[in-house]
C-alpha cells in the first residue's frame, strides 16, 4: 500500500529545490529518515513510500514523472533487484539509488551492472543528496538527448519519405561525386536498383558524347559557391538509362556542406512525354497554318474552274462543228476536273472538305478498286486482297475512302521500286486498354503491306507531315499520306505503320464500327433538271456571275444578276417572285446565312443555294438553323448546277 510521507526540517523555503520520490521502504522511521537527509541537503521531497512489488508498480503506473527511485535492498514483501526489474519492464527512465544499511561491494557492484544509478549506506546519509542532485540531472540530459535523437529520427523518416514520393529522381553526391542517395523515381527512371549504383559516379548515367561537358559543368558549379542552378547550359540535355536508351531531361543542381565536407544534389526530371506533346503541338499548328493556306487558295482557284468547265462547256453546246472542237475543248475540260481533284485534296489536307459519311463495306470498296489498281500500277506489281468475311460498316466518306486506299497502294508501290506484292487486308478487332497506339473499342482494319525498302525511326516520325518526301523533287508532292492522315481523323479514325529498314512497311487504318448497318439509298436526284422559277443570283465576282448566269439561262430560268448586298436588296424590293438566291456561302464582309436572314425581312419564302469551295462545322451549322437553304460544292459542272437548283427548290 502506497503512503505519503514528508519530514520538515531547518532551511529556507525560497531556496529548496522540489524532488518527486518514490520510496520502496517497509520501515518508517528509516524513510523518515532518508528525507530529513534530503531536506537538510536543500531538496524538498514529495514523497510516496511503498513496500511492495505490486504496490510500487502501481505508483508507476499512476505517474511516471518521479525524480527519483530509493529502495532499500532487502525487504520483507520484495528486494531491490525484483524492483529494479519491475522498473525496466515498464521502460521508464527513472534514476534507482539503493539506501540500505548493509549491502556487501560485490552485490553494490551487481546492482550497478543491472541497471542501478548508485547505492548509499543508511549510516552515510551524506552522500544521498549530492546523488540524487546527479542521477536527476543526467537523467534530464538523458531525456533531452532522446527526444533529440527522436526528432532527427522523425525529421529523417519525412525527409526520406518525401524523397522516396518525389515523382523526379533525387541524386545526392558526395566525395568524388559518388552517388548517396538514389531515390525509388530515380530507380524506375534508369531502369537499375539503388544498390547496384550508390558509390557508383553519376557519369554512368550521362551520354557519352556530352560526358565531359557534364563533368566540367558539375567541377565549375561545385567550386562557384552557388548555391543553386538550372542545368540548361548543357543544352539538348540528355541522360541515359541502364539499357542504352537516350531520353531528354530538365535538371537542377543544388549543394550544401555538413561540416567540411559539400554534398551535391541533383533533381531531374524526364520530359520525354513533353517533348513529344510539343511535337505533336507543333505538327498541329503546322497542319492548321497549312490547312489556312489550302482553304484561301482553293477559293480563288475553284472560281477560277468553275469558270473554265463552264465555258468549256457553252463551247461543246454552241459550237458548229463539235467534232472539230471538241478535242480541244475536252482536253481543257479534263484538266480542270484533274485540278479540281487536286483541290479536293488540299481541302482534304486542311479538313475543309465537304464529306459525305455513309455506312459503307469496306470489303466492297476494296473489291470495286482492285481492277482500277491493277491498272495504275505497273506490270511487275501485283495486288492481293485479303478480305475478312463479314466486316462491320464503317461510316465514312466513300470516295476519301477510295483515295486513301489509292495514296496508300502508290506509296506502297513507290517503296518496291523493283517490283513486288502488294497486300489489301480487311478485318475486325476489338482493342483494349493500352493496345496498338489506339483508344479502346470496336474497329474494322484496313491495311496496305509492302515487303520493299522500309523506313527508319527519323523518316517514319515525319512521313504524315505535309510536303516531306524521300523520292526527291521530281517524284510526289508529298502530300499523299498526309492526305491519308486527314481523311481517317475525318472519320474519326486512326492510322499507325510498322516498319523497319529493309523489312517492309504495313499502313493500319482503324475506322470505328458503325451501329447502323448497309448503304443508305443514294440521295434522291431530280429527273427533269430544268425549270421556269426566277432566280436572284448573287455574285461579286464578275466573269463567274456571268457565267452562271448563262448556265441558269440554258436551263430556263430567269436569272437576276446582283453584285452586291446592296443590288440584292433593290432588286428583290423592286420585282419580288424570287423563288431562289444562289450566291457564295462566304462574301466579302459577308457570310452567306446573314444575308439569307436579312432578304428574307422583304421575302419570307426566300430559298437559297450556297456555292462554296471549303466548309466547316460553323457554316454547317448555319445552314441547318436558318432552313430551306442547301450547299453545292465548287468546282461544279453546268449539270451539277442545275440539279442543285431543281433540289433546293423543290426539297
Amino acid at each position: 500500500m502506497a503512503e505519503k510521507q514528508s519530514a520538515s526540517g531547518p532551511g529556507d523555503a525560497a531556496g529548496i529545490e522540489g524532488l518527486r520520490v518514490l520510496m520502496v521502504e517497509d520501515c518508517e522511521d528509516d524513510a523518515l529518515l532518508v528525507l530529513r537527509e534530503l531536506r537538510r541537503g536543500g531538496l524538498d521531497a514529495e514523497c510516496v513510500r511503498v513496500e511492495c512489488n505490486d504496490d510500487f508498480a502501481a505508483a508507476l503506473h499512476d505517474r511516471t514523472d518521479w525524480d527519483v527511485i530509493l529502495c532499500d535492498y532487502t525487504l520483507p514483501k520484495s528486494d531491490a533487484p525484483s524492483v529494479l526489474a519491475v522498473l525496466h519492464r515498464t521502460g521508464l527512465d527513472i534514476p534507482l539509488i539503493v539506501v540500505s544499511g548493509k549491502i556487501g561491494e560485490e552485490t553494490a557492484v551487481d546492482m550497478m551492472r543491472a541497471g542501478a544509478a548508485d547505492y548509499v549506506m543508511k549510516d552515510h546519509l551524506a552522500r544521498l543528496t549530492p546523488a540524487v542532485r546527479r542521477e536527476r540531472l543526467e537523467a534530464s540530459y538523458r531525456r533531452a538527448a532522446r527526444a533529440a535523437e527522436q526528432a532527427l529520427q522523425r525529421e529523417q523518416a519525412i525527409l526520406g519519405a518525401l524523397v522516396g514520393s518525389a515523382m523526379d529522381a533525387i541524386i545526392t553526391l558526395g566525395r568524388d561525386h559518388r552517388i548517396l542517395v538514389f531515390n525509388p523515381a530515380a530507380e524506375q527512371m534508369f531502369g537499375v536498383p539503388a544498390a547496384e549504383v550508390l558509390g557508383s559516379t553519376i557519369d554512368r548515367f550521362i551520354p557519352l558524347a556530352s560526358r565531359e561537358v557534364h563533368i566540367a559543368h558539375v567541377e565549375r558549379f561545385a567550386t562557384s559557391g552557388v548555391t543553386r542552378r538550372n542545368m540548361h547550359p548543357i543544352n539538348p540535355l540528355n541522360a541515359v538509362r541502364a539499357n542504352g536508351e537516350e531520353f531528354p531531361v530538365e535538371a537542377t543542381i543544388s549543394q550544401a556542406s555538413v561540416g567540411d565536407e559539400l554534398f551535391l544534389t541533383v533533381i531531374i526530371r524526364d520530359i520525354s512525354e513533353r517533348k513529344k506533346l510539343e511535337a505533336e503541338l507543333l505538327q498541329s499548328q503546322k497542319m492548321e497554318a497549312i490547312g489556312k493556306l489550302a482553304g484561301g487558295v482553293a477559293h480563288d482557284f475553284n472560281n477560277l474552274l468553275t469558270a473554265i468547265l463552264g465555258y468549256s462547256e457553252l463551247a461543246l453546246m454552241e459550237a458548229d462543228d463539235p467534232e472539230r472542237l471538241g478535242i480541244d475543248i475536252g482536253e481543257i475540260k479534263a484538266a480542270a476536273e484533274r485540278a479540281a481533284a487536286l483541290t479536293r485534296q488540299l481541302l482534304t489536307l486542311s479538313r475543309r472538305s465537304v464529306a459525305a459519311p455513309a455506312a459503307i463495306d469496306l470489303n466492297a470498296v476494296v473489291t470495286e478498286l482492285e481492277r482500277m489498281l491493277r491498272r495504275i500500277i505497273g506490270k511487275n506489281y501485283q495486288v492481293v486482297s485479303e478480305a475478312q468475311e463479314a466486316v462491320w460498316p464503317v461510316k465514312a466518306d466513300r470516295g476519301q475512302v477510295e483515295q486513301v486506299i489509292l495514296n496508300l497502294v502508290v506509296n506502297a508501290q513507290d517503296a518496291m521500286p523493283d517490283g513486288g506484292t502488294i497486300t489489301v487486308r480487311t478485318g475486325n478487332v476489338t482493342v483494349r486498354d493500352g493496345e496498338r497506339g489506339v483508344e479502346p473499342g470496336e474497329y474494322v482494319v484496313l491495311s496496305v503491306s509492302d515487303h520493299g525498302i522500309g523506313m527508319d525511326d527519323a523518316t517514319r516520325s515525319r512521313i504524315f507531315e505535309p510536303f516531306f518526301t524521300t523520292k526527291g523533287a521530281t517524284h510526289g508532292t508529298g502530300l499523299g499520306l498526309a492526305i491519308v492522315q486527314g481523311v481517317i481523323e475525318q472519320s474519326n479514325g486512326t492510322v499507325t505503320v510498322d516498319s523497319a529498314p529493309g523489312q517492309g512497311t504495313t499502313f493500319y487504318v482503324y475506322f470505328p464500327r458503325a451501329r447502323e448497318a448497309g448503304q443508305p439509298a443514294a440521295e434522291h436526284q431530280p429527273a427533269d433538271i430544268r425549270g421556269t422559277e426566277t432566280i436572284l443570283l448573287l455574285k461579286q465576282d464578275n466573269a463567274v456571275r456571268s457565267l452562271e448566269q448563262q448556265l441558269l439561262e440554258q436551263y430556263g430560268y430567269t436569272v437576276v444578276p446582283a453584285g452586291t448586298v446592296d443590288e440584292a436588296r433593290s432588286a428583290l424590293a423592286a420585282r419580288g417572285g424570287i423563288d431562289l438566291l444562289v450566291m457564295n456561302a462566304m462574301l466579302i464582309g459577308y457570310r452567306g446565312t446573314g444575308v439569307l436572314r436579312e432578304l428574307r425581312a422583304l421575302s419570307p419564302g426566300l430559298r437559297a443555294l450556297f456555292l462554296t469551295g471549303y466548309t466547316d462545322e460553323a457554316l454547317l451549322h448555319d445552314i441547318e438553323e436558318v432552313g430551306h437553304a442547301h450547299l453545292l460544292e465548287k468546282p461544279f459542272t453546268s449539270g451539277g448546277l442545275a440539279r442543285a437548283v431543281r433540289r433546293a427548290l423543290t426539297a
